[in-house]
């Protein structure tokens, strides 16, 4: 059972990244050398295009670490907030462990 209702929860998330409401994206640090890669998640919510899609996806029968260092050299950031573009309403949520990826993430929303 718990096998089948993961399947029906991974099949509503991609039903709604399908139709646009939900989009997430996990970004790293591209340097092979750094020894505490910097690493943040971002994600966007169309809520006008999730409550549009609500019904049809939640019913859809479709199914698709840091290693141990020192936990004062990572400085996590995180925030949340909500934007009108084009009429339709935008959250978002993001989190890193840089305040410059933090700053990055925050830009597009200012």
């Amino acid at each position: 059972p718990l096998a089948a209702a993961i399947a029906k929860l991974e099949g509503m998330i991609s039903c709604y990244r399908n139709v646009g409401a939900i989009e997430a994206r996990l970004y790293t640090e591209a340097k092979p050398n750094t020894i505490i890669p910097k690493i943040g998640v971002l994600a966007v919510i169309n809520t006008t295009r999730l409550q549009r899609n609500l019904l049809s996806c939640a019913v859809s029968l479709g199914s698709e670490g840091l290693s141990a260092q020192s936990a004062s050299e990572i400085q996590l950031c995180a925030s949340s907030g909500s934007k009108e573009v084009n009429g339709e309403s935008l959250q978002y949520i993001y989190a890193a462990t840089s305040p410059e990826l933090c700053a990055t993430f925050q830009q597009p929303f200012n």
